[in-house]
């Protein structure tokens, strides 16, 4: 009989496999990275351009030139666009991140050679119709007006401007005026600029067969690749740290951020902080979800997150609380991490996040799609498997001391930036 009552007993994982991609050199020089399954019948095909945020000389102008791929090409409308590809089953997605821009068509493989024409007109005929820009720009005013009623808003605007400067385009934040400034020709420039379909990393997971491979070659072999490396613009970033009050009358509620710059993915620090972060706020057994939402109840939530770009990172945490308590908040937050810095965990909570880590980790290898973000990963950052290996034998193996060791370094109260946006 199953005993409901008796967890299944727990096995760390063994050796973790990656699979790596198979690259296949495109008729035009360029390479497409491809997972491989003869479980799926549907592909999924990423195609990234250097497009990110980091490129912009004006704030929101990456995103909206990514919106604009998807109103209407030289050929087609958007919904004469959309019904070709849904006749098909076929679906689009997208994502502007710090440096890259990424499209991505999830389709059946029997229906590839029928949808990649659309998909292909969408990345490089985009029509850029002034009166489409304006419907854009106007719906994108609303939203930033009620996006900006929101504190945590305000909060993480705050947070960009002083941790990059309004110079750099990370600490470019969206405004009306700046809206209204954006003309078709910025638009048109950036797109000229970044992207380049021959210059695209192209990634394909799913059912791959040869015919597929020339399909997808034939497809995307459009202009001659020519080999150069994306070149990331450099910027002198600010190095702003304390905290910083913004006052919203009649405000209920209080936004929390704390932030501070970190290092890069390839530090031999990098692995030891990522569990670092998990015991601090990285998951829902954290120490701060117990101290502020479990014993205290000042929040819902609280987390703590590493975001990774291509010379270093950011780590922030984020909250928002009652007004009467957004002090004591905050304190309770450098408390957390001051006891970190002064005690070793003990190793059953070493253990419980370490646990949680390894079955993510798992998570993460399972299926095409999933491991298809390893190879995006070692190819965008001038990574590599190795790197990736380290860090997963390093969860296994680091101690309580390790963890000390790296709170002394990075968690030093001095070192964050905080802004707090709220009601006095």
């Amino acid at each position: 009989m199953l005993k409901r009552a008796t967890p299944p007993p727990f096995n760390v994982p063994g050796n973790f496999i990656i699979p790596e991609a198979t690259s296949y050199p495109l008729t035009n020089g360029n390479v497409l990275y491809a997972i491989n399954t003869d479980a799926d019948a549907l592909l999924k095909i990423d195609v990234y351009f250097p497009a990110g945020r980091i490129f912009q000389s004006q704030a929101s102008i990456a995103a909206l030139t990514m919106d604009m791929l998807f109103e209407s090409t030289q050929k087609r409308t958007a919904i004469a666009l959309a019904e070709a590809m849904d006749f098909f089953g076929a679906y689009t997605d997208f994502n502007v991140r710090s440096e890259w821009a990424s499209v991505t068509l999830y389709t059946l493989n029997k229906h590839l050679q029928s949808v990649l024409p659309f998909f292909i007109e969408l990345l490089t005929l985009p029509a850029f119709k002034q009166e489409e820009l304006d419907i854009l720009i106007a719906r994108e005013i609303q939203d930033l007006k009620v996006a900006l009623e929101k504190n945590s808003v305000l909060a993480q605007h705050e947070v960009a401007r002083r941790q990059w400067g309004n110079g750099h385009p990370w600490g470019m934040v969206p405004s009306i005026e700046n809206y209204q400034t954006v003309s078709r020709a910025t638009i048109q420039e950036f797109f000229d600029q970044h992207y380049k379909l021959a210059e695209a990393q192209l990634f394909v997971a799913g059912n791959i067969s040869e015919e597929t491979i020339k399909i997808l070659s034939d497809a995307f072999s459009v202009g001659q690749h020519t080999k150069n490396t994306m070149s990331i613009p450099k910027f002198k970033a600010e190095v702003n740290t304390g905290e910083f009050f913004l006052q919203r009358d009649d405000s209920l509620q209080a936004a929390i951020k704390v932030v501070r710059k970190h290092i890069p993915r390839t530090h031999p620090d990098y692995n030891d902080t990522q569990m670092l972060n998990l015991l601090l706020g990285g998951y829902f057994g954290s120490r701060l979800m117990d101290n502020l939402r479990e014993e205290k109840g000042f929040t819902y939530g609280i987390g703590s997150s590493i975001s990774d770009f291509s010379t270093g990172s950011e780590w922030s945490i984020g909250t928002e609380v009652k007004n009467s308590v957004k002090d004591e908040a905050v304190s309770e937050i450098f408390k957390e991490m001051k006891r970190l810095i002064d005690e070793e965990v003990d190793e059953e909570e070493l253990s419980v996040a370490r646990n949680y880590l390894l079955g993510q980790i798992l998570r993460s290898l399972d299926g095409a799609y999933s491991q298809l973000r390893y190879a995006e990963t070692v190819t965008l950052n001038d990574y590599s498997y190795e790197l990736l290996y380290r860090g997963f034998e390093r969860v296994k193996s680091i101690t309580p001391k390790d963890i000390q060791l790296v709170a002394q370094k990075y968690l030093q109260s001095n070192d964050w930036l905080t802004v707090v946006c709220g009601s006095k």
